[in-house]
């Protein structure tokens, strides 16, 4: 059922009066009816349709799957299945973590991006100051890398 909108005829006056009614009735109420205020004619305004609840009823099926999930790397419906789903799968929600946990986190993946580029650096320099063999890529791995340091930095890592 259409949702009908009255506008007072004089300009001066603002009133707009709105009714939910058959198309066929619309007519009769301008004619039969008029302003609150001045008492002048209605004049009818623009229409739309009036939300009923079988109108309502899947109004969520355009909107389902419409929010990407970064954190997912897929689409969801909201952020409450979002944190269902993260949280199912282990995740932690931000807000849980210390205060600067990811700074910190950044901060060490650098520190350790830096070491392992200075490590590459000099395995390079030495693979070329050996002449580019297989042999010297061996020993710079030998002096660069000895199988103890290895181990040590294994072990921490656990």
């Amino acid at each position: 059922m259409p949702l009908y909108v009255f506008k007072c005829a004089d300009k001066t006056c603002d009133n707009v009066v709105e009714e939910l009614m058959k198309y066929d009735e619309r007519d009769t109420f301008a004619a039969s009816n008029a302003c609150g205020k001045c008492h002048s004619d209605l004049i009818i305004g623009v229409t739309m349709h009036a939300k009923t609840a079988q109108d309502w009823a899947g109004w969520q099926a355009g909107l389902s799957s419409n929010m990407y999930s970064s954190a997912l790397g897929r689409k969801v419906v909201n952020q409450r299945e979002e944190e269902k789903i993260a949280k199912s799968m282990g995740f932690i929600p931000l807000s849980d973590l210390k205060k600067d946990f990811v700074e910190q986190k950044v901060e060490a993946t650098r520190a350790e991006d830096a070491y392992y580029d200075k490590m590459n650096d000099a395995y390079q320099a030495k693979v070329k100051e050996g002449g580019d063999t297989y042999g010297a890529a061996i020993r710079a791995v030998e002096e660069l890398m000895p199988a103890k340091q290895m181990l040590k930095e294994s072990e921490n890592d656990n």
